[in-house]
């Protein structure tokens, strides 16, 4: 059967044979009950949706032995913090620019290391962009801090499987992009390499 398009609400239908009034149903629903079928199914769509809202993530309660680590893990924070303060501003490690608040970064991350990390001597003070170049090992701005070379060789001594997989991407990245000064970092990490390496 042929279908036809509504002139009224441009919808296509299938007329019925038997009809001598051959209307569209969308708009004879429309006159009948105030809303065309499309807005009823809308509606009533909308109607189940407020209904039954989505369920949400509900986060679980930690244990008396995480709020425990949690309490630490802040405490150190503080503490760095507070001997780092210098009037209203406190220096940031990796750029040396000053700033009223600092990021408390981990040199071995919390789910590394969770007997590290509320060691005062694991935690360094840096900015948000800085600390977003350590966290994500974000070239060339990761080789630029002026605490790389200490927090690796601290790396070395703590977490040398997360030393050798940033040695490796330094090593890439001055393959590709030679410089002088990436040629001395390169030298630095080599040398703290080999120590640790060294029977």
């Amino acid at each position: 059967m042929i279908s036809k398009t509504c002139p009224t609400c441009n919808t296509q239908y299938q007329p019925a044979p038997s009809k001598r009034l051959q209307t569209c149903p969308n708009c004879a629903h429309a006159a009948k009950y105030g809303e065309t079928i499309f807005a009823k199914k809308w509606r009533k769509h909308a109607e189940k949706q407020r209904a039954t809202p989505p369920k949400r993530y509900v986060i679980p309660s930690r244990s008396e032995k995480g709020k425990k680590k949690e309490a630490e893990i802040q405490a150190a924070k503080s503490k760095v913090k507070a001997q780092a303060k210098e009037g209203a501003f406190t220096q940031c490690g990796g750029c040396g620019g000053h700033f009223k608040s600092l990021d408390a970064s981990h040199k071995v991350p919390v789910s590394q290391s969770a007997q590290l990390a509320a060691s005062p001597e694991n935690i360094r003070l840096l900015c948000r962009s800085c600390h977003e170049a350590w966290e994500h090992w974000r070239m060339p701005d990761l080789i630029n801090l002026k605490c790389f070379l200490e927090d690796m060789e601290y790396l070395s001594r703590k977490d040398w499987p997360r030393f050798c997989r940033i040695y490796l991407l330094v090593l890439n990245y001055s393959a590709a992009n030679p410089s002088q000064h990436i040629e001395t970092v390169f030298e630095s990490l080599t040398e703290i390499h080999n120590k640790k390496a060294a029977p």
